[in-house]
């Protein structure tokens, strides 16, 4: 078994933003490979969003993108009040709001893009988040 140092969980820690204890099992059961310890942490991050998804987002925010010609409005929920003041979560938003921005004109559908950058801060934050509405007029 490999030796894991504190070096190795940092590292992993930084690339993945998980927990120091998750990060530190995750290369024990990877016996110390960097790679093989991402995928196991993806792997239990999507057992935590099955178990998570069924929480009720109640809270969020919405944001609004203006462009010379057109607007998008876009509507992100989350269970808390918390998360909705977290950095992460309103740096996707907006993100999100952007995408919305780029998409033609009327009812704005959650696309892959969409979904992978609710996915990502959902993965750091660790609250159930969804996507709920958007619009470009």
């Amino acid at each position: 078994m490999a030796e894991i140092t504190a070096a190795m969980v940092k590292k992993l820690r930084d690339e993945t933003s998980q927990g120091m204890m998750d990060c530190r099992k995750a290369l024990q059961e990877a016996d110390g490979d960097v790679e093989a310890a991402k995928d196991i942490l993806r792997k239990k991050g999507l057992v935590k969003a099955g178990k998570k998804a069924e929480r009720t987002t109640s809270e969020g925010l919405v944001a609004i993108q203006t462009q010379p010609d057109a607007a998008a409005m876009v509507e992100v929920r989350c269970e808390t009040d918390f998360c909705a003041r977290n950095e992460v979560f309103q740096a996707m938003i907006a993100q999100v709001a952007d995408k919305a921005a780029a998409a033609p004109a009327g009812p704005i559908e959650a696309d892959e893009a969409i979904t992978a950058l609710v996915q990502a801060a959902f993965e750091k934050i660790g609250e159930n988040m969804s996507y709920a509405r958007g619009v470009k007029i």
